[in-house]
């Protein structure tokens, strides 16, 4: 019995051992899992976050598209609106004169041109083109003379692209004649800047009302500008200066439809135009000779056209000349031709007497320098330095000339010519002593230049000199 109860002892013992065993594990695996699951809530927190910000990042600009996208329909809106009232305004007044028979004089041109402009805005293009042509017969019937006239007639020109494609270069030769012989004076060059609308107007009616596209119904800007130059022509002259303009434009138009011949015979014709200073012309027409060739590839008529106008400029180098030919100069160098354009940066510093002028000529010359010691041609950077600091002599004050003799010595003392680079560094030094500028400074530069060619010389063969030479004498600048 003793040994029943004890062995019921022991059982009992037993199973609340294995019981505590039992809780204690399902315990821990809770604890586990519940540390599972925060720290899985933990590691995605931070991406549904970052999943949150994107979703409002995007709700955010969809709203502000939406919201643009609003505002741009209002704008539209009241914008038609404006225009819709505006053209009914002028439909109005314009019919008022024609049921009460005024529909001549300069009443009636101001209110025809009110509903032409109006009516092109609403795209009503044939409304547009009879109610202007309405408007330019009242007006070629206005006497010259008569009140308003001078009104009516730039309002007119200012629209000249609204005649109908079909019919516009007949119709635009008859206004621009009457155009031209009625105006005088400063109003020339109002009614030339005017003649640029209408290819723009010609294009936007023909885009509209014949499915334009890039390759056909393209307005012929060629023979507009033809015409309008043979009118002018037949009018002021031949050689009028207010060709000008209009030739010009024109010429641009032959290159861009390859028609070479036509350009380079009205860049000819530019230099013989009348004008305050008819040599400049000539001379400026002949610089745009040259980079039209020079655009064609046509390098010997380039050189030609050069020539030419070097000849004429070298003894009249207003500032206007020095700008167009440096860069002249620039165009030969952007074109393969770099020993043309330093020979005319050379005749320029040998002929300038301007300080200002000369300033324009530096800042091509550092350019030009600069490439040089960067491809490592020191002889030609030594060159074109020489011609500079001779021009130093003939300026008299010239506030660059210390800086343009530093480069020549910089120069010369990586060429191993150290006599000549002495000579002009000592003259720098005087005049930096005599101005109160830092000499110290001067010579400590200098003497850091000379041992960074030392150092670089003694590096490599004399065969391979001058590639460290140049590009330590390059970082001394």
């Amino acid at each position: 019995m003793q040994s029943i109860k004890t062995a019921s002892g022991s059982s009992s013992h037993l199973r609340k051992l294995i019981l505590t065993a039992l809780l204690t594990t399902f315990l821990s695996t809770q604890s586990c899992n519940c540390n599972a699951v925060a720290a899985k809530i933990e590691s995605e927190t931070p991406q549904k976050t970052n999943d949150d910000r994107r979703s409002q990042g995007r709700e955010r600009i969809e709203q502000i598209i939406k919201e643009s996208h609003e505002r741009f329909e209002k704008v539209r809106e009241n914008r038609l609106l404006e225009s819709n009232m505006n053209y009914a305004k002028a439909f109005d007044e314009y019919n008022n004169l024609i049921k009460s028979n005024k529909n001549n004089g300069a009443e009636f041109i101001k209110t025809a041109m009110n509903l032409a402009v109006a009516a092109f805005r609403m795209r009503e293009y044939s409304r547009a083109n009879q109610v202007y042509s309405e408007a330019v017969s009242a007006y070629l019937a206005l006497k010259p003379d008569a009140t308003g006239e001078q009104e009516c007639r730039r309002i007119i020109w200012q629209h000249m692209g609204y005649f109908d494609p079909s019919t516009f270069q007949s119709r635009f030769s008859e206004l621009f004649k009457s155009l031209e012989q009625r105006t005088t004076g400063s109003m020339v060059r109002d009614l030339t800047n005017a003649l640029d609308n209408v290819p723009s107007e010609q294009n936007v009616i023909l885009r509209e009302t014949t499915g334009y596209t890039r390759d056909h119904n393209d307005f012929d800007s060629f023979q507009f500008y033809k015409s309008a130059i043979d009118v002018r022509s037949a009018v002021r002259g031949a050689n009028d200066p207010s060709l000008r303009q209009l030739m010009e434009q024109y010429a641009r138009i032959c290159e861009q439809k390859n028609n070479i011949a036509e350009a380079e015979n009205v860049i000819k014709r530019l230099a013989g135009l009348k004008g305050q200073n008819a040599e400049e012309s000539s001379i400026l027409a002949q610089i745009d000779l040259a980079k039209f060739y020079l655009r064609r590839s046509m390098s010997e008529k380039a050189l030609t056209a050069y020539k030419t106008a070097w000849s004429q400029a070298k003894n009249q180098l207003t500032p206007n000349l020095v700008s167009q030919l440096i860069a002249l100069s620039s165009e030969f160098k952007s074109h393969g031709q770099p020993d043309v354009s330093d020979e005319l940066l050379a005749n320029l510093m040998n002929s300038v007497t301007s300080e200002d002028s000369m300033r324009n000529v530096d800042q091509a010359l550092r350019s030009t320098v600069d490439s040089c010691m960067n491809s490592f041609d020191l002889t030609r950077a030594q060159s074109l330095l020489m011609k500079r600091v001779n021009a130093t002599k003939r300026l008299g004050n010239d506030r660059e000339g210390n800086h343009w003799k530093l480069k020549l010595s910089e120069v010369d003392l990586a060429l191993g010519q150290e006599s000549e680079s002495n000579l002009l560094f000592n003259q720098v030094k005087t005049s930096y002593a005599l101005t109160n500028q830092d000499v110290d400074k001067l010579v400590s530069d200098r003497q850091k230049l000379i041992e960074n060619l030392n150092a670089n010389r003694s590096g490599f063969s004399p065969s391979e000199s001058k590639r460290p030479v140049a590009r330590t004498s390059q970082k001394s600048k």
